[in-house]
């Protein structure tokens, strides 16, 4: 038995014992963090850039420089010229600026501003206001009418965004 015991032994130190499970563990988690910083990496360099929009900022400035900030008026209604019945008109109007400091002036002469849009209109008919061509020659009116009052610059243009006529 003594013998047994001895070839036992011997045999054990010659075995070589196969890698521990945590061996296993620590080289499946290193080559695991190598391939996904691979993956991340590569992402970054070839899919991100097609994913991401062109920066076109610079070009729609360049391409709208005329291009103001608009300030609404209130609510108008006005009286129109008639014959037979009374007729009504009510804007909203959206004056077209590039300056802050017109914008600062049609807010501070806003009472003036609305008396040239009333007059203006109500010395308009039914059959003038239902046309395009009507509508546009108010808004030309208006612009030449306010722009002769301001004084730190001009209207860019005039918007209607009401414009209901009864």
């Amino acid at each position: 038995m003594a013998d047994e015991e001895k070839t036992e032994q011997a045999a054990a130190p010659e075995a070589k014992p196969g890698m521990t499970k945590q061996k296993k563990m620590m080289i499946f988690g290193g080559i695991f963090v190598v391939q996904l910083i691979a993956v991340i990496g590569l992402g970054q360099v070839l899919i991100k850039p097609k994913l991401v929009p062109p920066d076109t900022s610079a070009v729609v400035e360049d391409e709208t420089p005329d291009r103001g900030t608009i300030v609404m008026l209130e609510d108008i209604t006005v009286n129109l010229l008639a014959e037979k019945r009374t007729h009504y008109l009510r804007l909203k109007i959206g004056l077209e600026v590039a300056d802050p400091l017109v914008e600062a002036e049609i807010a501070e002469r806003s009472a003036e501003i609305r008396d040239i849009v009333i007059t203006s209109a109500s010395e308009r008919r039914v059959d003038e206001l239902i046309t395009v061509r009507g509508k546009e020659q108010l808004k030309e009116e208006l612009r030449n009418r306010i722009n002769a009052r301001l004084q730190q610059g001009e209207l860019l243009n005039v918007y209607f965004s009401d414009f209901v006529v009864q």
